[in-house]
């Protein structure tokens, strides 16, 4: 799935720029990557809620507001082991990762 491409941010990007890529992407999740692609974290719409909740300016860099420790897999890891894993943490978005952390899926 090539639609990750949508969705990815700099860690360097407003929360305004997040909140465009969230609401293009329309996946509820952005991923924040440096300029190889690796994982540095996410961002959904529950954490521009709360950075706005702590009246948070829309210029603040999203590095501020992500979650730094994602749940992630492997792009070895097969499907059903990917959908058992989003059951059991109750996630809706997982990001697919290689050997390196650069973000695959």
């Amino acid at each position: 799935m090539k639609r990750w491409k949508q969705i990815l941010l700099k860690p360097t990007d407003s929360l305004e720029r997040t909140i465009e890529v969230l609401d293009k992407g329309g996946l509820q999740i952005a991923l924040v990557a440096d300029l190889d692609n690796r994982l540095l974290g996410t961002v959904t719409d529950g954490d521009v809620r709360r950075a706005l909740i702590r009246h948070c300016g829309m210029d603040t860099p999203v590095s501020t507001v992500m979650f730094t420790s994602p749940t992630v897999v492997s792009e070895l890891d097969g499907r059903e082991k990917m959908v058992a894993l989003m059951n059991s943490r109750s996630l809706l978005q997982l990001p697919i990762v290689d050997d390196a952390g650069r973000i695959v899926g």
